[in-house]
């Protein structure tokens, strides 16, 4: 893999990205809003910004792949549910979208 492809990132949701360390993981990684302290008495007033910080590595493999769509849609559903129902419901619903985004990756591969 090229230096080029190492550095690369693809969104899969707002919140989430994944990325490689080259040719052996995905990286996934988590968007993170950081605040900084306000201190008025330096005349400063920090923005707050958004970082991305690793969450999880899976092997470099369709597997590995598949299980970063299953984290992704697990976690994502998550924070938009407040009833299990819904929550099944909005994991399917990541799932879907998640696996649409890779579907020409299974075809390549099978």
């Amino acid at each position: 893999m090229t230096q080029t492809n190492a550095n690369k990132s693809i969104v899969l949701t707002p919140d989430f990205r994944l990325t490689t360390d080259g040719d052996r993981n995905f990286i996934l990684e988590r968007r993170h809003t950081v605040k900084p302290p306000v201190n008025p008495a330096e005349g400063y007033v920090y923005v707050p910004r958004d970082e991305w910080r690793q969450a999880a590595f899976y092997g470099f493999t369709l597997a590995g792949l598949e299980a970063v769509i299953q984290t992704v849609a697990v976690r994502s559903a998550w924070g938009e549910s407040e009833e299990m129902a819904g929550y099944i419901y909005a994991i399917m619903e990541e799932r879907r979208a998640l696996t649409e985004l890779t579907a020409g990756i299974r075809e390549i591969v099978a």
